[in-house]
């Protein structure tokens, strides 16, 4: 299957007093997801995601929003696993049960996953042992090869607005 691993756009700066949580996006974070949805849209060719599974964190919900007012999904999930010091080994074994669970294709399914440095890049190094840890950008987007019964993938692309490296 398809999995997306996303880092929520660019993050307006913390007020006095208020929690990293509760950082929405700027305005040009909002641009940037925009753009690399609209990237993904592309990509799957229009269909809707699978599953969408974000952190609770305010920006990455502001991401997925984003993301969904431009490409559908059939189910969104907020999970407390991919905070930014969530363990992506355990993250893996959460997200091969609830592919089973919600019975998405394991060849042809499309999961995207919000997120947060440096959570993203440590779980693409876990499911790619081929690759270091990329710096994602923000609204970055790894596409992987995932395969669900081994809970390994093959990094493709990392996508970054407005080009791909």
């Amino acid at each position: 299957m398809k999995l997306y691993i996303m880092r929520h756009g660019d993050a307006s700066a913390a007020q006095p007093g208020q929690k990293d949580a509760d950082r929405i996006l700027s305005a040009e974070g909002e641009r940037e997801v925009l753009t690399n949805a609209k990237w993904l849209a592309e990509s799957v060719q229009n269909q809707a995601l699978d599953l969408v599974i974000s952190s609770p964190y305010a920006r990455a919900r502001n991401t997925a929003t984003i993301v969904h007012s431009v490409l559908a999904s059939d189910t969104q999930e907020l999970c407390n696993d991919v905070t930014p010091d969530g363990v992506p080994e355990q993250f893996i074994s959460y997200l091969q049960a609830i592919v089973s669970h919600h019975d998405i294709d394991a060849a042809d399914g499309r999961v995207l996953v919000v997120s947060h440095m440096p959570f993203v890049s440590y779980l693409v190094a876990e499911l790619d042992h081929r690759v270091q840890p990329p710096i994602f950008p923000t609204a970055g987007i790894a596409e992987i090869d995932f395969d669900v019964h081994s809970g390994k993938g093959k990094l493709n692309n990392l996508i970054i607005a407005d080009h791909c490296v």
